[in-house]
């Protein structure tokens, strides 16, 4: 059996849809500061071709 969100699996025939399935997702408490940390290592690597000129 192979489950999946997708519409279609390529290579494979559908053989039964079955009903939605529903999830919860639980995010982090300091969501903001690792995303904010993440733009920060992004915008330093960007940065560092710049430095060397």
């Amino acid at each position: 059996m192979l489950i999946t969100t997708t519409g279609d699996v390529q290579g494979r025939n559908i053989k039964e849809y079955l009903s939605v399935i529903s999830g919860e997702v639980i995010m982090g408490t300091n969501i903001f500061r690792d995303l904010f940390a993440t733009f920060g290592i992004l915008l330093a690597v960007g940065l560092a071709p710049m430095k060397k000129s």
